[in-house]
């Protein structure tokens, strides 16, 4: 049995993942709050977070609904720099993340009403 070469395949997957997971810029028809969607899951908020029943109780917020208790520029300031709104916060500042996946991350937990 023939084997393909596994670099050119790896490439290709790193290649998808990255177009349609971390940039809108790729020809995407998806909504800002779909790739949004998309960010949740690659930073892996779940870990911390509850959302629609899944994920972890804790220690963050279930988020389900925090689109109807929170704007979204508090939804941002929340993620990147959490101490802002709570000096006890205990989630850490994500000001890493991207711009563009910023704004759809912020889309998408603003969609949760």
């Amino acid at each position: 049995m023939k084997r393909l070469p596994l670099v050119p395949i790896i490439c290709l997957v790193v290649s998808i993942v990255s177009c349609s997971v971390l940039f809108t810029s790729c020809g995407s028809k998806q909504t800002p709050a779909e790739l949004g969607k998309l960010v949740y899951e690659s930073q892996d908020c779940k870990s911390c977070h509850l959302l629609a029943g899944q994920g972890n109780k804790g220690p963050g917020p279930d988020l389900s609904h925090i689109g109807s208790k929170w704007s979204a520029e508090k939804i941002r300031t929340q993620i990147t720099d959490p101490a802002k709104i709570d000096p006890q916060a205990k989630m850490p500042a994500h000001t890493g993340i991207p711009k563009p996946d910023l704004d759809n991350l912020v889309a998408y937990l603003e969609s949760l009403k």
